[in-house]
């Protein structure tokens, strides 16, 4: 029986001892060393609660596992519900608050009042390039994205694509592009 108990709790270290290489297999994305760590932790789990059963039914008897199951369980409630409800906002409601002085992250009135009064689909090709060479080039190519953004949640009716300057040499050739970061607004 000693023995038995000594094993049972040598396997509840293993189950322990095991969890880490398994985080860390996880986060480098071994598939092969997240099996096999898998199954070591599934079979480590497994003898401990044969070996401990009647440690374990002991445990789950009781009086603070039972109220300590009642306080998880409320508080897993809780940040359900809470995940729950902002999932169901964030769907809802698209809405991006500018808490910028200059007010970046806002379109202008006159820009407002143009999107509005689109009666048809507009299609805007952003000729950029993929891999920029200098912090300009990708700054630009941060801001026309955001400001791109901006312009498709303002309206269904506009429509962006990104078109690497390197990569559809044909495109850029076909709309005469000088430079990179140039935008193309088209509508039929």
């Amino acid at each position: 029986m000693i023995m038995k108990r000594q094993i049972g709790t040598l396997c509840g270290f293993f189950v322990i001892s095991l969890l880490f290489p398994l985080l860390a297999s996880l986060l480098l994305r071994n598939t092969l060393l997240i099996w096999i760590f898998l199954i070591l932790e599934a079979g480590s789990l497994c003898a401990f609660c044969i070996l401990r059963f009647q440690d374990l039914v002991l445990l789950l008897q009781s009086r603070q596992t039972r109220y300590g199951t009642n306080v998880a369980i409320s508080v897993l409630s809780v940040v359900g519900l809470a995940i729950f409800t902002n999932l169901i906002v964030l769907k809802r409601f698209d809405h991006v608050i500018d808490l910028t002085g200059e007010k970046w992250y806002t379109l202008s009135t006159q820009t407002q009042k143009v999107i509005k009064q689109l009666n048809q689909p507009v299609e805007v090709k952003a000729f950029f390039s993929q891999n920029p060479s200098s912090e300009r080039e990708k700054r630009d190519y941060d801001r026309a994205k955001e400001l791109l953004k901006m312009y498709q949640r303002a309206s269904d009716k506009i429509n962006v694509s990104f078109i690497d300057t390197f990569t559809e040499v044909q495109t850029v050739e076909k709309y005469e592009i000088r430079n990179n970061g140039t935008l193309v607004f088209e509508s039929k």
